[in-house]
């Protein structure tokens, strides 16, 4: 069993971080995302690192493999 325990309501909005991001939840869900953000520094700072993760993997230019990738 872990230590420390989220509380459901914040293991349910790290959740839907990446949905938000990815335009994916009604406008209800983002509302009730951003007031807990608000509320709770926890998942704000989470959803502030998952922001910058998601765009350094779209901004960043495709790597294309110096020989063929055989399976």
């Amino acid at each position: 069993m872990r230590a420390s325990l989220l509380p459901i309501v914040c293991d349910r909005v790290r959740g839907q971080v990446s949905l938000l991001l990815d335009g994916e939840l009604s406008q209800l869900e983002q509302r009730m995302v951003a007031a807990h953000l608000d509320r709770c520094a926890d998942c704000r700072e989470f959803a502030t690192s998952v922001r910058a993760f998601t765009q350094a993997l779209r901004t960043t230019p495709l790597e294309s493999p110096s020989q063929p990738i055989v399976t």
